[in-house]
């Protein structure tokens, strides 16, 4: 058919004489096999393209939610129940179905898949853009012990340890593990234990009176020297007690060490009065009080009159300690005096001891935090947590606040006190066609593209470009699709009773019979273009079905088919009767 009257139904839909007027965006007239009726059109489909971000739902409606991007136009994407356009780069994804481009990476929408080493799309200054990660970083570790080029490649050798991750060393050009026991080393930093005792690497700290770890045969394991020996003259004019102590006790000069005496039953060095010592083993008076030798009876600054004493007693100065530390107010068995090393540990007091993970009490390592196991703080920081409360882990660096144009969550994170489009940005941006997030100017307020209206802003119209919206237009192409170009103006969503498409044209979602409607209204024997109440979803009146959906029988004059049997002709359409 052409028109209408080359049809005995008095329709002509999609080049057919159809049973209806079927004009829908989802349905038609004359799909394969229904030829004549008005089918719904298969759902997943828009052929007629009136479905703005959804598809057809099968029963001859645009969907109005959606459970995957299947049911959503070419263009978007299904985003918690609703069809939403698919993201320009630089925006959050979850995944390449998120975005206009169809790659998301490192967590926003990106130019390319960017999945090869040392490349991200998500660094501040050219979020959605592929490029390489910054020399000296590896946030997703892909260089095992080394660090990234600043090429879209690791970095295969090293100068220093600087080049190398936290744990590694740079040994002959190249990051390996800290060294293993044994080994010979210059600093604490070098050794996996953590550890650097009389030049190799140690199991402990090993720096009690009588304690080495380079004995031979047992290098890398503290061991104690044995009875009557001092190879380290840890004992001044005595020897070890073969148990990590000095016998200082005697009965003759023969149980003192070489150059010492045996006094009052104590050996005691040679030192006079007045002489610098560490402890009374040094002098011959057997007493160091304030770092010199004292004679016998003397007091300290304490008013207490007694010897050196052992690690993990309480102490002022280092004279008080027989080590002759003093540290952290308690007596240590070595200086101590690391980053993030400590002589007051709980459980090891008196031992120099790796300051636990996720601490720093002396603040020493500025907003990060101490590793734990190892002297040393976690810088670079990787994540937030790495950092102390109220900081953020900024490109390696853990900072107060954010900068404008890093990602945040709340306003608390920013330097300007605004968290605005998922970044910092430098004012509240709140203003209709005005973002933060536009890419190449991420963290300053920007007016949105002219003809565009990502937020959904300006109802029927268009941002201008300016700051703003469009309130004007010449024709329909300046205006959404879901709206029309009326008076000069984008009317928006229709209302009931105007003439529309689809469901996106109408304010009330529901396009039936040609009109916005109230309601579905998508029973049988119902319309909502009946005269009078256009508009109105209303039941057809008994004894007729204008639509044909009834059979043989008629509408009862409810919105429904008869359920009844007729009782006379009646009741039945023209040309049939009641038997």
């Amino acid at each position: 058919c052409v028109a209408a009257s080359d049809c005995a139904s008095g329709f002509c839909a999609d080049g057919v004489c159809c049973n209806g007027a079927c004009g829908g965006a989802c349905e038609a007239c004359n799909l394969p096999g229904l030829e004549g009726g008005c089918s719904p059109r298969p759902a997943g489909t828009d052929v007629e393209n009136g479905c703005g971000a959804y598809t057809c739902d099968g029963a001859g409606r645009c969907g109005s939610g959606c459970a995957s991007g299947a049911e959503c136009g070419s263009g978007s994407n299904c985003l918690s129940g609703t069809c939403t356009p698919k993201r320009d780069e630089s925006r959050a994804c979850a995944s390449g179905a998120d975005c206009a481009s169809g790659f998301c990476a490192d967590g926003v929408c990106c130019d390319g898949a960017c999945s090869g080493t040392c490349e991200a799309c998500n660094a501040a200054a050219t979020a959605g853009t592929c490029t390489p990660v910054a020399d000296g970083k590896d946030p997703a570790q892909e260089c095992g012990a080394g660090l990234c080029s600043g090429s879209t490649a690791c970095d295969t050798t090293c100068a220093s340890g600087a080049d190398c991750k936290a744990g590694f060393r740079c040994d002959l050009g190249s990051c390996i593990a800290r060294t293993f026991l044994g080994v010979a080393c210059s600093s604490a930093s070098e050794c996996g234990s953590g550890f650097c005792t009389d030049g190799v690497c140690c199991d402990a700290a090993c720096a009690g009176p009588c304690e080495a770890c380079n004995a031979p045969g047992a290098a890398g394991t503290c061991t104690t020297s044995g009875a009557g020996t001092d190879p380290a003259n840890d004992c001044g004019a005595a020897f070890c007690t073969g148990a990590s102590s000095c016998d200082l006790s005697c009965a003759s000069g023969a149980e003192c060490d070489v150059g010492g005496s045996c006094l009052s039953g104590t050996c005691v060095g040679s030192e006079p009065n007045g002489s610098g010592c560490a402890s009374g083993a040094e002098c011959t008076s057997g007493l160091c009080v304030n770092g010199a030798c004292a004679p016998a009876g003397s007091c300290g600054a304490a008013d207490a009159c007694s010897g050196a004493k052992a690690n993990g007693a309480t102490c002022a100065l280092g004279a008080d300690c027989a080590s002759g530390f003093c540290v952290d107010g308690l007596c240590c068995n070595r200086a101590c005096g690391g980053t993030c090393e400590a002589c007051n540990v709980p459980g090891d007091e008196g031992g120099c001891t790796p300051i636990p993970g996720g601490t720093d009490p002396a603040s020493e390592c500025g907003g990060n935090w101490c590793v734990g196991g190892v002297a040393a703080c976690t810088a670079p920081c990787v994540v937030d947590a790495d950092c102390k409360g109220g900081r953020f882990c900024s490109a390696g660096t853990c900072v107060s606040s954010r900068s404008g144009g890093q990602a945040c969550s709340s306003v608390s994170q920013c330097a300007s006190g605004f968290c605005t489009d998922g970044v910092c940005c430098n004012s509240d941006c709140t203003g209709p066609c005005k973002a933060c997030n536009v890419a190449g100017r991420l963290g300053t307020c920007a007016e949105t593209t002219a003809g565009t209206d990502p937020a959904n802003e300006c109802g029927g119209g268009f941002c201008s470009g300016t700051g703003a919206c469009d309130a004007t237009c010449t024709g329909e192409s300046e205006c959404k699709a879901t709206s029309d170009c009326v008076g000069g103006s984008c009317s928006g969503p229709k209302g009931n009773g105007l003439a529309c498409g689809s469901g996106l044209d109408c304010a009330s979602g529901f396009c039936v019979d040609g009109v916005c409607c109230n309601q579905a209204c998508d029973g049988d024997c119902e319309a909502c273009n009946l005269p009078g109440d256009v508009g109105g979803c209303t039941p057809h009146a008994a004894g007729t079905d204008p639509e044909g959906e009834c059979g043989l029988d008629t509408c009862g004059g409810d919105g429904a088919c008869r359920t009844v049997a007729c009782r006379s002709g009646g009741d039945c359409k023209v040309g049939t009767r009641c038997v």
